[in-house]
C-alpha cells in the first residue's frame, strides 16, 4: 500500500520536477541567510535576515520593514533570488499544491488569512482568523471570537481550494490531511476526518500522527501503538513512543530501546542507538555514542558516527553541524559545503 501511495505522489508530482531540479538549502553567513545549490555553490548570497526553505521554488521573503508589523509587505522570490512575487499583505507561509496562505495588517485590517497563488494573485479572499497550508486538496482554517487577544474562542474547520468550507468550524484542534484523513480534537481527546468532514475514527485518544502508508501512530493511556484507516489498531499499544512511517519504517521506543519496525511491527534490523531521524531517501541519521552518522534500509552504516547532530537527507544533501560549524554533505559522506575555512 505504501508503494501505490509513493506510485501516486510521484504521479501527481510531475508539474513540480523542475523546482526539485532547482533545490535550494539554507546557509548562514555573518548573521544572514543565503542558498546553495545540491553542488554547494551559493547561488543566493546571504543577504536576508531570517532563514527560509523553498517550497515549490519560492522562499518568502520582507521587501519593506518599519517596525515589525507597519510598512511590512511580504514577497516571494525564487530560484535565481530575484522577487518573482510581490504582495501587498504582511505575511505568509510556504506555497503548498500551488498555494500559499497570506496575512492582512493586524492593526488596520485585523490580520485575516486567505491565499494567493504563484501569480500573487488572490485565490481565496482573507476572512479566516488563522491558515495552514493545502494537503490533499484541504487546507485548516480557523475563526475566532474576542477583540484581539482578550477572550477569543477559536475553532477549526476546513476548506478546499476555491475556498469552500468543506468542514463546518467545530474542532477545537486541526491537523494537516494526509491519505486522505485529517486528526481533529474535541473536549480533550483526537480522532479523524475524511476529505468531507466526516467523522471516521471517534475521540478516543490522547494524541496522534499523521497517516503514512496507511497507518497512523496513536496514544492511549500513556502508550502507542498503529492503527489502520478503518480506526482499527493494528500494531498493539506498547511503546512509549511511536513516530510516523516514512519510507515504510517507523521508529518506537519500547522498553527503554529505539528501533526502526515495518508496517507488520516486525524490527527491520537490529542496531542499538540513542536517538534517530527517520528514513529520507533510504537513509537515516542515528545516534551511536554522542555521534551522530548515517544507516541505509539493511541497518548497514554507510556514513560513519561522526557528527554532534545530523538531520535528514533532502533532494541529495543532508545538514550536519561538528564541533567546526554547519555543513551539507551529499550521501557519500562528502561535505559540498561548510561554514567554516
Amino acid at each position: 500500500m505504501c508503494k501505490t501511495i509513493c506510485l501516486a505522489l510521484m504521479t501527481v508530482s510531475l508539474p513540480v520536477l523542475c523546482a526539485a531540479q532547482m533545490s535550494r538549502y539554507v546557509i548562514e553567513e555573518n548573521g544572514r541567510y543565503g542558498y546553495i545549490d545540491s553542488t554547494g555553490r551559493v547561488v543566493i548570497p546571504a543577504i536576508y535576515k531570517q532563514p527560509v526553505q523553498f517550497s515549490e521554488g519560492f522562499a518568502k521573503e520582507t521587501l519593506v520593514s518599519f517596525f515589525w508589523w507597519y510598512y511590512r509587505h511580504l514577497g516571494y522570490i525564487g530560484p535565481a533570488g530575484d522577487t518573482v512575487i510581490n504582495t501587498d499583505f504582511q505575511d505568509g507561509g510556504p506555497f503548498s499544491e500551488g498555494l500559499a496562505r497570506v496575512s492582512t495588517p493586524l492593526f488596520f485590517s485585523g490580520g485575516k488569512w486567505g491565499y494567493i497563488d504563484t501569480t500573487g494573485r488572490e485565490v481565496i479572499k482573507p476572512e479566516f482568523a488563522g491558515a495552514g497550508e493545502f494537503h490533499d486538496g484541504r487546507a485548516r482554517v480557523m475563526s475566532s471570537s474576542g477583540f484581539l487577544f482578550l477572550g477569543k474562542t477559536r475553532k477549526y474547520g476546513y476548506i478546499d481550494r476555491s475556498g469552500r468550507l468543506v468542514c463546518g468550524f467545530q474542532y477545537d484542534g486541526a491537523g494537516d490531511f494526509s491519505e486522505g484523513l485529517a486528526n481533529v480534537t474535541m473536549n480533550g481527546k483526537r480522532g479523524f476526518i475524511d476529505a468531507i468532514g466526516k467523522l471516521v475514527i471517534d475521540f478516543v485518544y490522547d494524541r496522534v500522527g499523521h497517516f503514512s502508508c496507511g497507518l497512523a501512530p496513536v496514544e492511549q493511556g500513556g502508550r502507542w501503538g498503529y492503527i489502520d484507516r478503518e480506526g482499527k489498531v493494528v500494531l498493539p499499544m506498547r511503546y512509549l513512543a511511536a513516530r510516523e512511517f516514512l519510507d515504510g519504517r517507523a521508529l518506537v521506543l519500547e522498553d527503554s530501546t529505539w528501533k526502526f519496525i515495518n508496517t507488520t511491527g516486525g524490527e527491520t534490523f537490529r542496531l542499538k542507538f540513542e536517538d534517530a531521524v527517520g528514513f529520507s531517501e533510504g537513509m537515516a541519521a542515528v545516534d551511536i555514542g554522542g555521534r551522530w552518522g548515517y544507516i541505509d534500509t539493511t541497518g548497514s552504516m554507510v556514513i560513519r558516527p561522526q557528527f554532534d547532530d545530523a538531520g535528514s537527507f533532502r533532494e541529495g544533501l543532508a545538514r550536519v553541524e561538528t564541533g567546526f560549524g554547519v555543513a551539507y554533505i551529499d550521501r557519500s559522506g562528502r561535505m559540498v559545503w561548510r561554514s567554516w575555512n
